[in-house]
């Protein structure tokens, strides 16, 4: 994995590019859905929260959970490529931003189970490795 050393300040470029891309995720699909003029300031601190929220967990690679942010950022990228895409395609007419917002969120969920899952195995490797 083409990750930085944990500790690493590259971490903190990495972190704000995620913050960015979810934080731009949000506001470009509610452009695409023609709902950007009625977004209040509550809209835009939720948006704020959720990607900050969802940053955190890439966050967790400056401390050397490598598989766990490598993976929450491969999902990260995807749930935006879907969110952009279902915002596009307008494919559920009527509650297309619900049902953008719920698989985006679904798969940032999965990359936490599945980044756990990474981490937990190359934990546990390592250590029947040293025995």
């Amino acid at each position: 994995m083409f990750l930085p050393h944990k500790k690493s300040k590259f971490w903190i470029l990495i972190i704000a590019i995620f913050f960015l891309l979810n934080f731009g995720g949000f506001l470009i699909s509610r452009y695409l859905l023609g709902t950007f003029d009625k977004l209040t300031f509550e809209n835009i601190i939720g948006f704020v929260i959720l990607s900050t929220i969802n940053t955190s967990f890439i966050g967790l690679g400056y401390f050397g959970l490598n598989v766990f942010a490598g993976t929450v950022m491969g999902l990260t990228t995807i749930a935006v490529i879907y969110l952009m895409s279902v915002s596009i395609l307008n494919i559920y007419d009527g509650c297309t931003d619900l049902t953008s917002l719920a698989g985006y969120e679904t798969l940032i969920i999965a990359g936490i189970i599945l980044g756990t899952i990474g981490q937990l195995t190359k934990f546990i490797l390592r250590k029947n490795k040293q025995k």
